[in-house]
């Protein structure tokens, strides 16, 4: 799970809504914002009831991504806002594949620091 100082508040979320750049993959999509004011990367998880009528098995995708995400936090640029939006599709999907879909993400979003 992802610790509450890496996750985005509550209060903050609605301000970069519809903000910044998406990137896709088959099972899920990723917005990348500039918070422009932390100096850690947040990130979150936003599963909509189109995925998944029931909140015990909203709750588990989120925690799947959480799991997967979290040992990429440290890796990533400082100061951006990052909102995890899985899609039907990500119900069918082994831990291997969710991995490999995250690090594709994020390779593509250039989120990653330089590794000078």
């Amino acid at each position: 799970m992802l610790p509450k100082k890496l996750r985005i508040k509550k209060s903050t979320f609605p301000s970069f809504q519809g903000k910044g750049r998406s990137f896709f993959v088959e099972t899920m999509t990723v917005r990348v914002v500039s918070n422009g004011t932390q100096e850690v990367s947040r990130a979150s998880v936003v599963v909509s009831k189109k995925v998944a009528k029931g909140a015990v098995e909203r709750n588990h995708i989120r925690r799947r991504v959480y799991a997967t995400l979290y040992p990429e936090m440290t890796k990533l640029k400082p100061g951006l806002s990052l909102v995890f939006y899985p899609k039907k599709t990500f119900l069918s999907i082994t831990r291997q594949i969710l991995h490999t879909e995250i690090e594709h993400l994020l390779n593509e979003s250039r989120v990653y620091r330089s590794s000078n």
